[in-house]
């Protein structure tokens, strides 16, 4: 059986294809399970954020991008965080 991690990255590359066919309730729903099983990983808020800028109020999407800055602290290895 996967472990927490593994099953976490299996629902971000899913989320990833469902972003990609423009099925935005069903990549929201993925890169959420990913975050449940895996809270610390911050690609996981940033790609949701990025389902929800342009499809959910900009509100939703300022609280998940939020939620990836203040998951991301001490932890410089997120290519994202380095601005």
């Amino acid at each position: 059986m996967a472990s927490p991690v593994e099953q976490a990255t299996a629902f971000k590359n899913d989320g990833n294809k469902a972003f990609a066919a423009h099925d935005w309730p069903k990549a929201i729903e993925l890169y959420t399970k990913a975050i449940e099983l895996n809270e610390k990983e911050a690609t996981f808020y940033t790609n949701r954020a990025q389902v929800r800028v342009p499809h959910v109020t900009c509100f939703a999407a300022l609280k998940c991008l939020l939620r990836h800055l203040t998951s991301w602290v001490g932890c410089p290895a997120d290519p994202c965080a380095q601005f």
